[in-house]
Formats: structure tokens, sequence, C-alpha cells
């Protein structure tokens, strides 16, 4: 009798160890899923951010946006769920978000046209229940406006 109540307390503390470690897993797997969302977000961002501040002109071109900066240029195609950054052909890089909408700009206007300035880009994207919303503007000086 004291070896079965013994055993039935053994098999009670091994189930509730279970579930306190299956449950931890669980919730390690979804904070892991949001930093990675996190991450791939802000790496997007920073790179947007650095090329539109290094280029001399942000175009619209071809379904692509195209940072002109010397010696490289550095161009976006957008995909559904898929953002690729090339630099020159030389280096590749692939973000895997979700793109809700898009809007690429001059002075608030939707830039339509092949080759014309955009000041304005704001991505709205989302990695499964994450969304997150990019929000870059480029200022150009007086000779640039000028030219075109």
């Amino acid at each position: 009798m004291e070896l079965m109540i013994a055993l039935l307390l053994m098999t009670i503390v091994v189930a509730i160890a279970y579930m306190a470690l299956s449950l931890t897993g669980k919730q390690l797997a979804g904070m892991q899923n949001h930093f990675s969302a996190a991450n791939t977000y802000r790496s997007l961002q920073h790179a947007l951010q650095e090329d539109m501040r290094k280029s001399n002109e942000v175009l619209w071109q071809e379904g692509s946006l195209l940072c002109a900066m010397s010696p490289d240029t550095a161009s976006y195609s957008f995909q559904d769920s898929l953002i690729i950054r090339e630099i020159s052909s030389l280096a590749t890089d692939s973000f895997k978000l979700h793109i809700d909408s898009a809007f690429f700009g001059f002075e608030s206007l939707p830039q339509m046209q092949e080759n014309e300035l955009v000041d304005e880009v704001r991505l709205h994207l989302s990695i499964g229940k994450e969304s997150f919303l990019i929000q870059q503007q480029k200022r150009y000086d007086a000779a640039t406006l000028m030219h075109e």
C-alpha cells in the first residue's frame, strides 16, 4: 500500500515536471520567433536607412527602388513575401517579410513613373502575427532638384 502511494506521488511529480518543461519550451520558441522577426525588421530598416542616406539619388525604376551611390548602387526588389537587396550585383541580402502595403513617393505623392526621384518610402510589413512599419525619407540638395 505504501509503495502504491509512493509510485502515485512520483507519477504526479514527473507529470508536473514534464508539463513545466513543455510549457517553458513553447514559450522559448515563441520568444525566439519574435526576436528573429524583430531582427529581420531592424536589419532591413538599417540597410534602407543607410542606403538612402548615402545615396545621391533614390529612384523608382522597373518595380525596384534604386539608391544611386558612388561607386555602387543598391537595388531593392519587392515581392509578396520577400525583399531582395543587391549592391552592384556583388552582395545580396534577402529579407523574408510579407509586404502588406508599400508607398514610394515624392513630395507626398505616389511615384508611378519610371526613373523619377523618390523622397519617401513607407513599408507596412508583417511576419506571422508581428507587424512593422518602415518609414524613411530622403532629403535632396538644391542642385539635385534643379538638375531633375
